[in-house]
């Protein structure tokens, strides 16, 4: 029974990713992705636009028993999420605010 159940969660996991059009992600890219809305929620400005650091995100894994990832994979996750539409950027190249879209 409790087999059935987890199948039936992953299903609709890998259903859910197909039609966001996330199902390319990596391990890494979700556990980014999962800090970033949780970040997103609790520490945007009335404009939406939050502040996503490596240290803040990385503290986040450690919060949860998630393990670390490297810095680089942490900047290419980022990279990925914008390319996805997910998040955007606001301000200069070297800013690190950003706007969840949804």
């Amino acid at each position: 029974m409790k087999l059935t159940l987890y199948a039936n969660l992953l299903r609709l996991l890998l259903d859910s990713e197909e039609e966001l059009g996330i199902s390319g992600l990596t391990e890494s890219d979700r556990q980014v992705l999962l800090s970033v809305v949780e970040i997103s929620k609790s520490s945007r400005d009335s404009n939406c636009v939050f502040k996503l650091k490596y240290e803040s995100v990385i503290s986040s894994f450690t919060d949860k028993g998630i393990d670390r990832i490297s810095k680089t994979q942490f900047f290419r996750s980022i990279k990925k999420l914008e390319s996805l539409q997910l998040i955007r950027k606001v301000g200069g190249e070297r800013s690190s605010n950003y706007v969840l879209l949804e």
